[in-house]
């Protein structure tokens, strides 16, 4: 029986926020970005537009069949948001 004072339980928690933060914030700040909003509007409106991303993703690649396209979309995403971070702080600094 898992516990609160159990580390799987503590283990499983921290897993689960790297989990929503790769699949729906990743793709919703990429979109939301472009958008003049402060940074907590952006954070929701990130998360809320990432997860109809990952489910329109989701209903199209398991329709289709390809459900193991579901890990090339997050890598994609994970690409792009590190290309555009290092772009961002590399354009900072000049």
């Amino acid at each position: 029986m898992i516990t609160l004072l159990d580390p799987s339980f503590w283990l499983n928690f921290l897993y689960f926020f790297v989990a929503i933060f790769f699949a729906f914030y990743l793709p919703g700040v990429f979109f939301i970005n472009k958008l003049n909003l402060s940074k907590f509007q952006e954070t929701i409106m990130s998360f809320l537009l990432g997860m109809v991303l990952w489910g329109w993703q989701g209903f199209i690649f398991g329709y289709l069949g390809f459900r193991w396209l579901s890990y090339f979309y997050l890598i994609l995403f994970i690409i792009l948001w590190i290309k555009k971070t290092k772009f961002k702080s590399v354009k900072n600094i000049t």
